[in-house]
């Protein structure tokens, strides 16, 4: 992880409007801590979502996702819908049933997503791999964790 405090150093001393920007707009380490799963789960539910689909229409279907739950980083609240409400904001049923089975997974405790951090991949793909959702991926779990989807800046 990089240390914020550093970099903005650095920065005001070469660049102070990248130091600014840093300083407006860097996720801090407070919340960070704060809510890991909750951030995981949105980036697993996002990046369901966005699968085989162009960008734009990935983000037409995650902006309907997020207006449908309201809260799409809570697992708790995704798993309130049915596989038909997810079906009608544009999922097929593949991804419906893989939200739900995240969302159930992570509220019933069968996985954990609060410890992913630190983690190499392959304990990650084994706790994944327990929700039916991951059999193979092309990039390695922490590269999903560690990047921002393009539709989650909007929200």
């Amino acid at each position: 992880m990089i240390d914020l405090d550093s970099a903005i150093k650095h920065f005001d001393a070469k660049d102070p409007e990248i130091a600014e920007l840093i300083r407006r707009y860097a996720i801090t380490k407070r919340v960070i801590k704060k809510s890991p799963p909750l951030l995981y789960a949105r980036e697993l539910f996002a990046s369901i979502v966005s699968q085989q689909l162009s960008t734009k229409v990935a983000d037409i279907i995650w902006g309907r996702f997020s207006d449908l739950v309201k809260s799409p980083d809570s697992p708790e609240v995704v798993k309130t819908f049915t596989p038909e409400q997810l079906r009608a904001i544009g999922l097929s049923s593949q991804k419906a049933s893989y939200i739900l089975a995240i969302a159930n997974g992570v509220t019933d405790g069968t996985v954990k997503l609060d410890h992913l951090n630190g983690l190499n991949d392959e304990v990650i793909i084994a706790e994944l791999i327990q929700l039916n959702v991951l059999t193979f991926h092309p990039r390695p779990p922490r590269c999903l964790f560690g990047r921002r989807f393009r539709s989650q800046k909007r929200r």
